[in-house]
């Protein structure tokens, strides 16, 4: 067992007195504070990181739904439109393909004049009807056809 009482030392260092053992370990406390200081700095730097990328995407999120959702209103609307007026030409088509009709032409004459299966000749001429009864919104025009629209195909039914 060490003998405390003796406070030479045999490898010729000073003794260290109990003021110098306490004064380092209030050193070696004041590093680890200074340590541990900087560690909480650096968490709350990368804390407010955090939270402003977490503002900033819930931010980008909101903007992106938005524009999401305004572009699907727009297709709605513009899916409306296309399907009120390709309705429409459908009606101008079955009444074209009708006056065909009450000039004399046959089924088959009629869907080879226009370059459609008689089954789709027929189909017009039932929708034709169909918008006869019903009473179309746009009636059927004079056959002023300009050249842009006679490129166009005049059905695609299936």
């Amino acid at each position: 067992m060490p003998d405390f009482r003796n406070n030479a030392r045999t490898d010729g260092k000073p003794v260290d007195t109990v003021r110098d053992r306490v004064q380092r370990a209030r050193d070696r406390i004041r590093a680890r504070r200074a340590e541990q200081r900087l560690r909480d700095a650096a968490i709350v730097a990368a804390v407010k990181t955090f939270a402003t990328a977490r503002a900033a995407v819930t931010e980008r999120e909101t903007h992106r739904d938005t524009a999401i959702n305004e572009l699907q209103q727009r297709i709605t609307r513009l899916r409306e439109s296309a399907a009120t007026d390709i309705a429409d030409l459908r009606a101008q088509q079955g009444a074209a393909v009708a006056q065909m009709k009450a000039h004399g032409q046959s089924d088959d004459e009629i869907a080879e004049l226009l370059d459609l299966t008689p089954r789709q000749t027929r189909q017009l001429l039932t929708h034709a009807t169909g918008s006869a009864v019903g009473a179309t919104k746009h009636p059927p025009q004079p056959s002023s056809v300009d050249a842009s629209s006679s490129q166009r195909p005049a059905i695609e039914l299936c």
